[in-house]
């Protein structure tokens, strides 16, 4: 049966998904309950709530382009689509790293359409670094998890030139 071989490319699917609806509740929940210029230690020494809207890049960098990143964003989507669409479903790990950047993309392009800023509400308490939220945790992981993907096939690579 066909949705056998497809199978991982849905799970993936259905996890970006889940991503997604995460970070958009996350982000609602944000709105609603850490009040502005309040800071809420969630474990002491690690990690606080801190509530503030961005309109840049990631921490901040580059702000007042909102456009530049929805249309970065738009791009990589839609390449990014048309990529995992035509990937090679034996490359399992390689359909999930690209669900998880894609659900990171999403999230944050939602807020961008929504509210014209991203919400980022999550601070480390041990020190000073800029807020973020679960979409960008998603990025961070998925590129994280590609960079791993492609070691892996560079040693591959140079084991199989080894071997002949």
């Amino acid at each position: 049966m066909q949705i056998a071989k497809y199978k991982h490319k849905l799970i993936a699917t259905a996890l970006a998904v889940v991503f997604v609806v995460v970070d958009f509740v996350t982000k609602q929940l944000a709105l609603e309950f850490i009040p502005k210029n309040t800071t809420l230690t969630i474990i002491p020494g690690l990690i606080d709530f801190r509530f503030l809207f961005n309109d840049g890049a990631a921490f901040g960098i580059l702000d007042q382009s909102r456009w530049v990143f929805m249309l970065s964003t738009v791009v990589f989507l839609i390449i990014g689509t048309i990529y995992f669409i035509y990937l090679d479903t034996k490359k399992v790990y390689l359909a999930y790293v690209i669900a998880t950047i894609f659900a990171g993309g999403v999230g944050n392009m939602i807020d961008r359409v929504t509210t014209g800023q991203v919400i980022d509400f999550i601070t480390f308490g041990f020190f000073d670094f800029p807020s973020f939220n679960f979409a960008d945790c998603c990025v961070v992981v998925g590129c994280f998890m590609w960079i791993g993907y492609l070691i892996y096939e560079i040693i591959i690579e140079r084991k199989l030139e080894k071997n002949e």
